[in-house]
């Protein structure tokens, strides 16, 4: 499970309830320490230079997912703004490929069914 800035947020909220369902929840430009109740890996990919989400909120989130575990992958980019996946699409595509390439679980593909979704979601 993936998502870039707002959709990090949202990653970070909605994954410790698909927490048997994912392989990992990876936040770029993004996050929320939610995420921390997920046992599955995690990364936290931001930039030194962010405008909208700070460094200092990125570190923050940062801190609170590293305390309960040791599957924090935390790659902070250094000058680099809120639009550094088009930027510098090459450096955060290899830090992804690397992260993804340390998932034990194969990464699920395709649009989740119904089915697959758990119970204790709350009704759309």
């Amino acid at each position: 499970m993936a998502g870039i800035s707002a959709g990090a947020v949202g990653v970070g909220q909605i994954a410790p309830l698909l927490d048997e369902q994912i392989a990992g929840a990876a936040m770029l430009f993004g996050g929320h320490a939610a995420a921390r109740r997920v046992s599955k890996p995690l990364l936290l990919l931001y930039g030194e230079g962010d405008e909208r989400f700070t460094l200092h909120i990125m570190r923050f989130v940062r801190h609170m997912l590293s305390e309960p575990q040791q599957r924090l992958t935390a790659v902070e980019m250094p000058s680099a703004d809120h639009m550094a996946l088009v930027k510098r699409s090459n450096e955060v595509e290899v830090a992804f490929a690397a992260w993804l390439a340390g998932l034990s679980e194969p990464v699920p593909r395709g649009q989740p069914s119904s089915s697959t979704l758990p119970s204790n979601l709350p009704p759309q």
